[in-house]
């Protein structure tokens, strides 16, 4: 069973994240970024990853009662709507608090 990927996975995603679970996912994730924020913490690629877990945690529940849960959920994490709905996710949160990366990217660790 394949996704038609601009049609099945968004409103997978959208179903998953406006069910009770979802939406308790959604509220843990940006509670963990408020309290980055608090402590001189925050990237906007740490939400990013930290949005797209929570998408994937609110749709494997989502699909718990299905009997293609592991096919459905497989494909779901092959589908560009999961990437780009979790960076929504965290354009929408940087937008609503003004958060800006307070960190910069350890790219090399140089010794001196």
């Amino acid at each position: 069973m394949k996704f038609p990927q601009d049609e099945l996975a968004p409103s997978l995603v959208e179903r998953a994240l406006s069910a009770p679970v979802g939406r308790a996912c959604l509220a843990r994730v940006q509670d963990s970024l408020v309290n980055d924020l608090e402590r001189n913490r925050f990237t906007c690629a740490r939400a990013v990853k930290a949005f797209t877990r929570s998408l994937d945690e609110a749709v494997w529940t989502y699909l718990h009662d299905s009997s293609l849960r592991p096919i459905v959920y497989r494909n779901y994490l092959s589908c560009l709507a999961r990437s780009e709905k979790g960076e929504h996710l965290a354009d929408a949160f940087v937008q609503e608090t003004g958060a800006t990366d307070q960190r910069p990217l350890l790219r090399f660790l140089t010794f001196t």
